[in-house]
């Protein structure tokens, strides 16, 4: 009877290599046994599982991890030059919305860096929590009516960044629970892909990019583009600062964030680097 809990517990814990299912990675299908095998009763037995080493005080990462304040302070003054005023206004108030987010990430970098002195040893993080753009937020109160969260995937979530790691070498993923959000109390799970170097580390990219930050950026730039004459071309150059800055903060990040609490500084010089590039291409056009 135990032998049974115990292959019952580990099937649970850990999926089927998809290479042997021949299904793609974004889909999980289940048969036999496991069609009894609910996402609650999984859920339960990481719980029981992983239950002493869960952080009760882990961090969800903010759209203001990918980019920056010391970024944003910086795009905020490009704006005002511009007098690009709505766009500025809209910055300042996703400052505002992820304020108190952004502290307790410092104060998580603090711990980090006392336990690093502590105990004389590096940490390290193979890993990444999925970025998003409303839980933590001011945002996320508004979610029972207006369902921000159904909405709110990261790149790694979406068809394109599920078909652009099957191609650089995606096997499966590895995913477990972290801790437990202060509040709500809610499962914060962390992921790691499986395969090779390469898609590990874009996968850890793309789980750092949420797709509504990226969306709300482009809808602050609609007044910029209205101005113009050439509609095509400030898309253009919009979508090139908007990808250059979030890639450059997420890739930077998901190097640096191996041994936090490097994430944080790469975030911040990535998105920096990406701003200065996206400047000089757009210079160009």
């Amino acid at each position: 009877m135990s032998d049974n809990l115990t292959n019952t517990s580990l099937l649970c814990v850990k999926q089927p290599d998809r290479r042997q299912q021949k299904l793609p990675v974004a889909n999980e299908r289940r048969s036999g046994i496991d069609r009894r095998i609910t996402p609650r009763y999984i859920e339960q037995i990481n719980q029981d599982i992983y239950a002493p080493f869960i952080r009760h005080d882990a961090v969800e990462a903010t759209p203001l991890s990918i980019l920056p304040p010391i970024d944003k302070v910086e795009e905020i003054s490009d704006c005002v030059k511009e007098k690009n005023y709505p766009k500025a206004v809209g910055i300042v108030l996703l400052l505002a919305n992820s304020f108190k987010k952004d502290i307790d990430e410092l104060i998580g970098a603090e711990k980090d860096i006392s336990t690093i002195f502590r105990t004389k040893k590096p940490l390290y993080e193979d890993h990444q929590i999925p970025h998003s753009f409303t839980k933590g937020t001011f945002i996320e109160k508004l979610d029972k009516r207006f369902f921000f969260s159904k909405f709110d995937k990261t790149l790694y979530d979406t068809h394109i960044g599920q078909f652009i790691l099957n191609k650089i070498g995606m096997i499966d993923y590895d995913k477990v629970l972290s801790g437990l959000n202060n509040k709500s109390k809610a499962h914060i799970y962390k992921i790691k892909v499986l395969g090779t170097k390469s898609a590990e580390i874009i996968g850890r990219t793309f789980l750092r990019i949420p797709i509504l930050g990226g969306v709300t950026m482009f809808l602050l730039d609609i007044p910029q583009i209205n101005k113009e004459n050439n509609h095509k071309k400030q898309i253009l150059k919009s979508t090139i600062s908007i990808s250059m800055i979030t890639f450059g903060g997420a890739f930077l990040g998901a190097v640096g964030a191996y041994y936090p609490p490097l994430g944080l500084i790469g975030a911040g010089i990535g998105a920096l680097l990406g701003n200065i590039i996206a400047k000089k291409i757009n210079n160009e056009l």
